[in-house]
């Protein structure tokens, strides 16, 4: 996976070597989380999300077992790491439209 690829939004992400290390990328998402504000959640059970882009609703459990419910525009759910996906077991992780690897992404026409 080369830098360019991993590249989120408008940060670029530099480094030494052809593939990033880990460390290198574990910085990278901490500049990603802290330049766009990202209210990133950790180490939550998601038990169902509901809504669509725009309005969604996460009802999920803490380490503690508590409750949560959270509301948000967009979604992304990361599991795994680079090129060893943990699957989640869930209904449509298999269609073409989900991703599990990143790849090259071709343009249509007019975009």
């Amino acid at each position: 996976m080369t830098p360019e690829l991993l590249e989120i939004g408008d940060i670029p992400f530099t480094t030494a070597h052809q593939k990033p290390m880990r460390s290198e990328a574990l910085e990278y998402y901490r500049k990603v989380t802290e330049h766009y504000a990202l209210d990133i959640r950790q180490y939550e059970n998601v038990e169902r999300i509901t809504g669509a882009d725009g309005q969604f609703r996460i009802d999920a459990r803490d380490r503690t077992s508590a409750s949560r419910q959270y509301r948000a525009r967009k979604i992304v759910s990361a599991t795994g790491f680079y090129d060893l996906p943990n699957m989640m077991g869930i209904p449509g992780e298999q269609f073409p439209k989900v991703q599990h690897y990143y790849g090259e992404r071709k343009l249509q026409s007019g975009e």
